[in-house]
């Protein structure tokens, strides 16, 4: 019997010790979202403006080579599945709201019936002089994007 109740102790003070572990080791490691934007890029705020055909699902900023490096993901509204449509135009913005670059950027799908598009874009300006950078999409196929 004594037996019992020293084996009973000995798994509460393993569990005890095991979850103390884990939560020591969860609380000293660093949150995901730290290491995704230097914070040379913190300060830039992204703009996404939605078309009705489609919509801007993530945006991401890395810097590489000390250029701003936008990414980022267009999926279809209606009908998930085939081709999204159109273009975006991307507006690098600086603190007085002057546009400091105004670009297309076109599309690329791996597969046309995920019905996600994915984009990329380096901007070529310093980090310092962006204070926010504009997302449009535009449902029509017009410019040079031919995504089809």
């Amino acid at each position: 019997m004594v037996q019992m109740i020293q084996n009973r102790q000995n798994i509460i003070h393993n569990v005890l010790f095991f979850i103390s572990f884990i939560l020591l080791a969860a609380c000293s490691t660093n949150p995901a979202d730290t290491g995704s934007r230097p914070s040379t890029l913190a300060h830039i705020k992204l703009e996404r403006v939605d078309s009705v055909a489609a919509e801007v699902k993530h945006a991401y900023l890395s810097l590489i080579d000390d250029e701003v490096v936008l990414r980022g993901e267009v999926q279809r509204k209606m009908h998930k599945r085939g081709i999204v449509p159109g273009h975006l135009h991307v507006q690098v913005l600086d603190s007085r709201g002057e546009v400091l670059d105004d670009d297309i950027v076109c599309t690329t799908m791996k597969c046309r019936k995920t019905g996600t598009a994915k984009f990329i874009y380096k901007t070529g300006i310093p980090p310092e002089q962006i204070s926010s950078i504009r997302i449009v999409h535009h449902d029509t196929q017009s410019h040079t994007c031919m995504n089809a």
